[in-house]
């Protein structure tokens, strides 16, 4: 039987505690995919025709993100029931986080220290809350809904990147205040995540 000094004694049951003491994952956010869709129509169809058209989804940067990945399927826009659809496609996913990297560039150059915020569209709810993280020095990233797991809950984003210079921002406002870019968790990636790319430009 093997020997233990105090010392080391302390350092196994500290190891041992650390192990099996962690706390679990937060859980998955609750969602009723007819209430998610029917929010997102009530917030966006504002001519009222059971689409959210190309002119609407201006108004949230995440529904486009999410109508550009279904392609010609939605190319009249997005309806309520392809909307509650894709909801059931994320309750349907094994995984809760999903891993998300982005790697973010200004004008063609890694922007490094960088705040990038993903905030969930409005349609998912309030049970839903925003992840954050900050840029390395190649201009990469992994927003996490907790600072223990790294990830996001299956759903719709808004990106907000912000970098401040002395207090002043130095990201044009449609990537931060007034931000165009939109992410759609891609609910058949899972555990292995995904990668995106995210092009800043200082002028257009």
């Amino acid at each position: 039987m093997p020997r233990y000094s105090g010392w080391s004694l302390v350092v196994v049951l500290a190891a041992l505690v650390g192990c099996h003491g962690d706390p679990p994952p937060p859980g998955r956010p609750p969602l009723v995919p007819a209430e998610m869709a029917r929010r997102a129509m009530e917030l966006y169809d504002t001519n009222h025709d059971g689409r959210i058209d190309a002119a609407e989804l201006t108004q949230s940067p995440a529904l486009a993100a999410l109508a550009a990945s279904l392609g010609p399927q939605a190319a009249e826009g997005l309806t309520e029931e392809q909307l509650a659809r894709r909801a059931e496609a994320w309750l349907k996913s094994p995984s809760g986080l999903v891993p998300q990297r982005l790697a973010i560039d200004l004008d063609e150059r890694p922007l490094a220290g960088a705040s990038v915020t993903l905030e969930p569209d409005a349609c998912m709810g309030p049970a839903y809350y925003p992840a954050s993280a900050t840029t390395d020095a190649a201009g990469q990233c992994c927003p996490g809904v907790d600072p223990r797991y790294g990830g996001l809950w299956l759903g719709l984003y808004r990106i907000r990147i912000s970098k401040l210079d002395g207090g002043r921002e130095t990201i044009p406002a449609r990537y931060n205040a007034q931000s165009e870019l939109g992410l759609e968790t891609d609910p058949t990636r899972g555990s292995r995540g995904a990668y995106r790319q995210v092009h800043l430009h200082s002028r257009l």
